[in-house]
């Protein structure tokens, strides 16, 4: 009876034990579904989250790309304006470099008139005044030879009116 009675307790307590080991699966196979379902819940909304950042980073690239579009037009326009403006200086500058070289040609051109002009007189001046000179020195000098050539004329015509008297 006391081998009954311990082979009873035992199976009672065999019992008790597969009761709480049934009731500790039951419990764990619960925890663990809800753990799954959190798990789950918390996935989905992750993944709700990934894709709202997503999206957003998207918007926020397409936006960019926008701006940077209209920023490298801007750029090219500005490159545009900036290749037309260095056009203009080079071309203004190419003519006011012709036209200070027009302008140094007619200086120098009226220089050599001027210049001319002025050699001109001078030469002038000076043949006028070598004229009077002259005319002042050889004066006496002509004088004297008229005088001369008249002594000599009368010279001859004596002697050929001698000539034809004899």
């Amino acid at each position: 009876s006391s081998l009954r009675t311990t082979l009873e307790e035992k199976s009672k307590s065999i019992t008790v034990l597969k009761n709480l080991i049934e009731k500790q699966k039951t419990r764990f196979e619960s925890e663990i579904k809800q753990f799954e379902q959190e798990q789950h819940t918390s996935l989905k909304q992750l993944l709700k989250e990934n894709d709202t950042s997503i999206t957003a980073l998207r918007s926020t690239a397409e936006s960019w790309i926008e701006k940077n579009s209209a920023a490298q037009a801007r750029i090219n326009d500005l490159k545009a304006d900036i290749a037309s403006a260095e056009r203009d200086v080079r071309e203004r500058a190419e003519a006011t470099q012709q036209s200070i070289a027009d302008m140094k040609k007619r200086a120098h051109q009226e220089h050599k008139r001027q210049q001319n002009e002025r050699e001109k007189e001078w030469y002038e001046q000076r043949k006028a005044e070598i004229e009077k000179l002259t005319w002042k020195g050889i004066s006496s000098s002509i004088a004297r030879l008229l005088l001369k050539h008249d002594e000599e004329c009368n010279k001859i015509r004596y002697n050929t009116e001698l000539k034809k008297e004899k």
